[in-house]
């Protein structure tokens, strides 16, 4: 306990590792939200048309309307730079592993445009889903609400009372 007491330390970071570890500022991205999609095919055209890895990064960081996602970009452009493997840096920021994995795997195969294509494509459709799911709750709950108002507002004793023609 002592010792995980002491790695948990805050005041026993020391000032040049604050600086020289700057994924502390960046949150890891979890789940899959409308951006990836863009991302992934703009990266997958960019390396389509023979354009190297680190600038496809950069360029698609500058066409990314998400500013968080364009910086984890910046930061993984700059660690591939650097000799980072492209998997081991969405590692850093992404919490999807079957992102991960797809990617290691198109990395190692020399497929990697077609495998962020095909990322692109899955991510487009589990949102459309989400969403759609979402409108569902949605709908499934103003309609119990509404029930729920009209059992509240005493409308079936009187339906009780008067035969359904009587409001007609």
């Amino acid at each position: 306990i002592f010792y995980l007491a002491k790695i948990l330390d805050p005041f026993s970071i020391k000032k040049e590792q604050w600086k020289k570890n700057n994924n502390l500022k960046i949150n890891k991205i979890t789940g899959l939200n409308k951006d990836l999609p863009f991302t992934f095919k703009q990266l997958s055209n960019y390396l389509k048309c023979g354009v190297p890895l680190v600038e496809c990064l950069e360029m698609t960081a500058e066409d990314v309307n998400n500013r968080k996602l364009g910086k984890i970009l910046h930061k993984i452009s700059s660690e591939i730079r650097d000799g980072e493997m492209l998997s081991n840096s969405f590692g850093r920021y992404f919490d999807n592993l079957l992102i991960i994995k797809l990617i290691e795997a198109g990395e190692g195969g020399g497929i990697l445009s077609d495998v962020l294509l095909s990322l692109s494509e899955y991510i487009e459709k589990d949102v459309l889903t989400q969403s759609r799911i979402q409108k569902i709750f949605n709908s499934i709950f103003v309609f119990l609400s509404f029930a729920l108002f009209i059992y509240s507002s005493g409308i079936f004793p009187l339906m009780n009372k008067y035969p359904i023609y009587y409001f007609l």
